[in-house]
């Protein structure tokens, strides 16, 4: 079974007299979540930091700010379709959804937004749903197959990593290449193999055939390749 991963992160809500009347999801990157549940970053450090993306406390709120509380809630999901590894690219997030609901995103000191990455099943709840049509238009069938090959044994669960499929990619034009050129014309020639490429392609086929009776299909794939 072939599992999500998703892009966790903590959001801060705030609460106070000043604050009442707005309304605001305030996501924070993995590395300031992480720093302000130790206690290396106070409430005021933090408030700072919200500021600097977009003046909510403001100075002229500051006065209210001893009777703020900051509500910090983990476990939140992230769409992973804006994910580039651990790096979530808030800008378009923010964007796609701007009209229905006001997201501030605190990264990182660098200005990268990291996220947790966690393995669990793909759920829509998770926004980590991968829609294999879109790997396909993108990739190609051929490529698809393979990768899910290459995860691993195909009655074991592991994780889907999109980035890994490029790889796969590469690996299907480095093969096709070898058959096609650039014009598109085949490179083969229909003449007897020698004896040596009879030799490799029967040790090839044998290696298939008895570890497809074990259902390991990524040392297939290794086998073929």
């Amino acid at each position: 079974m072939i599992q999500g991963v998703s892009a966790v992160v903590s959001r801060v809500k705030l609460h106070g007299i000043a604050l009442s009347r707005i309304n605001v999801e305030i996501f924070l990157s993995k590395n300031v979540s992480d720093d302000y549940k130790k206690g290396e970053i106070s409430d005021l450090e933090l408030l700072d930091l919200i500021d600097q993306m977009e003046p909510i406390t403001g100075p002229g709120n500051r006065e209210f700010v001893g009777e703020l509380e900051l509500n910090l809630t983990e476990g939140i999901h992230l769409p992973i379709q804006f994910l580039n590894g651990d790096i979530f690219d808030y800008s378009s997030y923010v964007k796609s959804v701007n009209s229905r609901f006001h997201a501030l995103f605190v990264p990182d000191s660098d200005g990268i937004f990291r996220v947790d990455l966690v393995v669990e099943k793909m759920s829509k709840r998770y926004g980590n749903v991968v829609n294999p049509d879109d790997v396909i238009d993108q990739y190609g069938a051929d490529c698809f197959r393979m990768y899910e090959m290459f995860l691993g044994p195909i009655d074991a669960s592991k994780p889907w990593d999109t980035k890994g499929i490029t790889g796969v990619s590469g690996f299907v034009r480095k093969l096709w290449r070898l058959m096609v050129d650039d014009a598109g014309q085949l490179k083969v020639e229909d003449t007897p193999p020698a004896a040596g490429d009879l030799k490799i392609l029967h040790r090839c086929i044998l290696k298939v055939d008895r570890k497809s009776t074990r259902l390991n299909s990524s040392h297939i794939t290794i086998s073929y390749a």
